[in-house]
């Protein structure tokens, strides 16, 4: 049986300054991935906060062309209206005529 010190304790000591080193390289390494992982979120959310406005600004450019459509079809709509009232009135005062016309014409 080995005696404590001898070489088994040596090799024990190497695995054990082996495995420190190994476990120091492991964590800095999930400490930069950390520091990377965080600076992609942010460039997602500064990129997801850009498109956001990018949206609100064409929906809002949409809802104003749509309203100024809406309120020259609401105009368009008011002259046809008008145009076949007057039409309507003509046509019936020309069949107004026409009786007219065709009782005296008796």
């Amino acid at each position: 049986m080995p005696q404590r010190g001898g070489m088994g304790g040596l090799v024990e000591l190497a695995a054990g300054i082996h495995f420190n080193a190994q476990a120091q390289r492991q964590h800095r390494q999930a400490h930069e991935l950390q520091k990377k992982i965080e600076a992609a979120s942010e460039a997602v959310n500064r990129q997801a906060g850009a498109v956001r406005s990018n949206l609100q600004a064409t929906v809002a450019e949409k809802a104003e062309r749509h309203s100024k459509c809406e309120q020259s079809h609401q105009a368009l709509l008011g002259v046809v209206i008008g145009e076949k009232r007057k039409h309507s009135r003509e046509l019936s005062e020309a069949n107004e005529a026409r009786r007219l016309t065709a009782e005296h014409a008796r």
